[in-house]
């Protein structure tokens, strides 16, 4: 049976004495060298932070659509104060920061958590860094990388602050390095098609992530980090990318990483390279590169504002579903349930676990138009499971009934039933895209390598969210109780230690065991 947690409720964290108490005097601009370039940071005493790195070389001009290139060298001092652009990718501000609705609260709490970068900019491949104050080089302490989330679509490293997590560490007598990473988006970094694929240059933004771990190996430790202790950690998409950065070379870490932690990301089916060729069209359309003997050179060519005024021109609905990591048989070498069931993962410790009520803000888009069995019939047969037989949809909607009473959010009763569906359909979501892949990465793999996982019941109280997805990333950069089961397994590979938090060794996951089952097999069959 597998290491399991259910998070009930924030934890009081016990006030510990800080490492940091008598720290020195401290020096108000700390200084690394590396490969000729100094980057000049910031301390307060207890941290050290230093912003906007670049890892890559500035993907414009002709490395626009190109493979990221690693900085050779650096020259002269850098200003490493100021957190550096975002990438590039769709503006998702209206539909994740309304002020009214059912997502009022929550959105209310993830942007006073996680404000949003002021700007971004092409040249976006940069990392940050955060470091205990009185930490040098050659301190070896163990390293956790952030990949964020934003449906490979949206998001920045600078939204994201590392000082919280390295001073829980110091205060947990635990110290450990936090850097994170912007890697491309949207369109600059999973555009794809055949011509993408004859260039060899599909999944850009996972590539990106690759040659920030790999700058990370190299110099990690000028700022007193361990390139032999990395564990990579994101949440949504940010799981997901680990997740591909496992499969990436059939499982082989290139020593890059020895750890997993797991946020609402696991093994989901992916498309093939071709299925988004149309977007592929539509773009060099839009661009007026159509004429052209090489499409993605016209591309490269193009003002970063001409590519910018083409994608704005394609159709809304299609562009955060084409714009996606796909199965190119080379940076993803097959399709991931098929790898993991083959064995083709890196064989490390890993934590992967989800929120209790995943499905609720994807059912939010979309329940006001599913308001009957027929609707969720043909919602399920059409687009949840395209393809999906008639007995395979009703067994589903049996094992996921109407009575709201068993929907998501789960264990709230009558309450948050805001459409006659709705917590029928965020039942469904939760556990065919979170739940269900989730269990079949654990199952297959839960006896062949150290695996945690967890059940994430916090802020559950949410008025018609509930315990919604990205609820526990609040949590861990509360900091709270999970804050601590992170830095534990990034210290040892194990959530647990003298912490005051205690995370099972055993315990059942067999919710709704039939239903999740059928989704494995369905999903997987029948991908959306």
């Amino acid at each position: 049976m597998l290491p399991f947690r259910v998070l009930t409720r924030p934890a009081t964290l016990a006030t510990l004495i800080s490492l940091v108490v008598c720290a020195p005097v401290h020096d108000p601009a700390p200084t690394v060298s590396i490969a000729g370039g100094s980057f000049v940071g910031s301390n307060d005493g207890i941290t050290k932070s230093f912003f906007g790195i670049p890892y890559a070389q500035p993907p414009t001009g002709n490395l626009r659509f190109n493979l990221p290139q690693p900085v050779e060298q650096y020259s002269g001092v850098y200003n490493a104060t100021v957190p550096a652009a975002g990438c590039p990718g769709l503006d998702l501000a209206a539909a994740t920061s309304s002020t009214t609705g059912p997502m009022a609260e929550l959105n209310e709490l993830l942007n006073s958590a996680f404000s949003p970068p002021n700007v971004t900019d092409e040249n976006c491949l940069t990392l940050n860094i955060w470091t205990p104050a009185h930490v040098l080089s050659g301190a070896d302490l163990p390293v956790a990388v952030y990949i964020h989330g934003g449906g490979f679509v949206s998001g920045a490293s600078a939204s994201y602050d590392g000082e919280i997590i390295v001073k829980r560490a110091l205060e947990l007598g635990q110290p450990l390095i936090y850097a994170n990473l912007n890697y491309r988006l949207s369109a600059y970094g999973f555009l794809a098609g055949q011509e993408v694929k004859d260039a060899g240059v599909t999944n850009l933004g996972l590539r990106d992530q690759r040659q920030a771990l790999s700058w990370l190996n190299q110099h990690i430790r000028a700022f007193g980090g361990d390139p032999s202790k990395v564990t990579i950690w994101g949440e949504s998409s940010g799981a997901l990318s680990i997740m591909y950065q496992m499969l990436h070379n059939n499982g082989s870490t290139a020593g890059l990483f020895r750890g997993a932690f797991m946020e609402s990301g696991s093994a989901l089916p992916l498309n093939n390279y071709t299925e988004p060729q149309s977007v592929y069209d539509s773009l060099v359309s839009s661009a007026n590169c159509t004429d052209s003997s090489n499409t993605l050179e016209c591309l490269r060519e193009l003002p970063f504002e001409a590519v910018q005024t083409a994608l704005s021109a394609l159709s809304p609905e299609s562009l955060a579903s084409a714009f996606q990591p796909v199965m190119d048989f080379d940076f993803i070498p097959d399709d991931p349930p098929l790898m993991v069931s083959q064995g083709r993962i890196a064989n490390i410790a890993f934590v992967n676990g989800d929120t209790d009520d995943e499905g609720t803000e994807i059912a939010l888009d979309f329940s006001s138009s599913v308001s009957t069995d027929a609707e969720v019939a043909t919602w399920l047969s059409t687009s949840a499971l395209p393809g999906a037989s008639q007995e395979d949809v009703e067994q589903v909607m049996s094992l996921y009934p109407a009575n709201v009473t068993e929907g998501s959010p789960f264990d709230t009763g009558t309450a948050n039933a805001i459409t006659p569906q709705y917590k029928r359909l965020a039942a469904i979501e939760t556990d065919l895209l979170f739940q269900a892949p989730r269990r079949f990465l654990l199952g297959e793999r839960w006896d062949k390598q150290p695996t945690w996982s967890f059940l994430s019941k916090l802020f559950k109280s949410l008025p018609d969210i509930g315990s919604g997805h990205q609820t526990d990333l609040l949590n861990i950069y509360g900091p709270g109780v999970m804050t601590d089961y992170l830095v534990n397994f990034v210290t040892n590979l194990n959530p647990n230690n003298a912490t005051g938090v205690f995370w099972p060794s055993i315990m059942e996951d067999t919710f709704r065991k039939e239903g999740t089952d059928l989704l494995t097999r369905l999903g997987q069959e029948f991908p959306e």
